[in-house]
């Protein structure tokens, strides 16, 4: 109900793909593989690490109408301290969906876990794609930590 609301207010506010979500991030673990995932409006971006490949984070994005020269966008992460981290992400596939490889390290890790916000960008068009809080990534890293080893 309350991601109901949350779409609604975000549609009649004509700014979808542009509002925060109110909901937490949900992470799924499946046969040793973790999935975080939120959805804002009809735009959705997720973590994932498998179990069979240790050291790999892959992020998706689905929801979005992109060019077909679409190659990549920037993660970025607000800091408890107001700064911002940006990390940036080649992507492949197609308007059912992009995947990339986020390079992990343990800084990337930390500010996943603790930063408040999280905006992903398409540089090469100056578009934000998708914007969300960060409620309940710590409960992710800690399932990467589990079944993925980092």
């Amino acid at each position: 109900m309350k991601r109901t609301l949350s779409i609604l207010f975000c549609a009649m506010a004509g700014m979808l793909g542009h509002c925060s979500s109110a909901i937490a991030w949900e992470t799924r673990t499946v046969d040793g593989s973790v999935f975080a995932t939120n959805r804002v409006a009809e735009i959705e971006f997720s973590f994932n690490c498998l179990r069979t490949s240790p050291g790999r984070l892959t992020v998706s994005l689905s929801g979005v109408d992109l060019p077909s020269d679409f190659k990549g966008i920037l993660v970025w992460f607000e800091l408890p301290d107001g700064r911002n981290a940006k990390h940036s992400v080649d992507m492949v596939g197609g308007n059912a969906g992009w995947t990339g490889e986020m390079p992990v390290s343990e800084l990337m890790l930390a500010e996943f876990a603790s930063a408040a916000k999280m905006r992903v960008d398409a540089p090469l068009y100056s578009r934000t794609l998708f914007e969300s809080d960060l409620k309940g990534t710590s409960a992710a890293r800690a399932a990467f930590r589990e079944n993925c080893g980092f």
